[in-house]
């Protein structure tokens, strides 16, 4: 018997691992979109050039990592600060799987690995880091809990990085996405991060402020490299 086969017009994509339907708005929000068994994102720290941009950005705050300690806050897979010689690093990521993911690629004994959230960063003992960096951390907190977590941040260093993707207005945004929906932009809206505010609460506490925006493509997002560092530092520990 004769079968009439149809022609495969379209190959079917598919990733090593399942890539559930994302369903609620919230999964974007905290650790929750890790937890998916997505496939890691494409980011702008996978550009060589931006990567190099960022490790230069990370020295001019520690100019001698030998002698520095470091925070880095949602690390994900791909750390940053572990590119450099920091006496030492710590990395705090909500995510369970890539927190144990990282434990099983630790290479440095000075590294410890913790399960935390930016919005209460939770130590055996009273900590200052000589840096923190929070590397596309923000977009992913709610708004009305980013302060609280801006706050923890300053309570735990001397020096700080914030990179992610700034605010723009609405009307921008919404021209952008002309095909998608008024919700969908609003959705996009809340994960752009208000570095004036960062900014201003930073400068009022006695910390010394500067931003940059930069493109990793010509018409890629625009980030902006935040960078702080406070007036009067404080006695940094050597234990986390």
């Amino acid at each position: 018997k004769q079968i009439n086969q149809r022609p495969v017009l379209f190959m079917k994509l598919t990733s090593p691992r399942k890539v559930p339907r994302r369903t609620k708005r919230n999964i974007w929000w905290g650790a929750n979109q890790f937890r998916q068994g997505r496939v890691p994102f494409i980011t702008f720290i996978n550009f060589p050039w931006m990567m190099g941009k960022v490790l230069k950005e990370v020295k001019s705050l520690a100019p001698r990592p030998e002698n520095c300690s470091v925070l880095e806050i949602g690390p994900g897979e791909t750390p940053l600060t572990t590119e450099l010689p920091f006496r030492q690093t710590t990395l705090v990521d909500a995510s369970p799987e890539i927190v144990a993911q990282l434990k099983a690629t630790k290479e440095k004994p000075s590294t410890a690995i913790l399960l935390g959230d930016v919005r209460s960063l939770k130590f055996s003992k009273k900590k200052t880091f000589d840096l923190a960096v929070a590397s596309e951390v923000f977009t992913h907190v709610k708004p009305a809990e980013r302060p609280k977590a801006i706050l923890e941040i300053e309570r735990n260093a001397n020096a700080m990085l914030i990179i992610d993707r700034p605010r723009i207005p609405f009307s921008i945004l919404r021209a952008r996405y002309k095909l998608i929906t008024d919700t969908a932009v609003r959705r996009e809206y809340e994960k752009l991060v208000d570095f004036s505010y960062i900014r201003t609460f930073l400068e009022k506490r006695g910390w010394i402020v500067g931003t940059e925006t930069v493109r990793y493509l010509k018409y890629a997002p625009a980030y902006t490299i935040l960078k702080a560092r406070r007036k009067k530092p404080q006695v940094t520990s050597a234990r986390a």
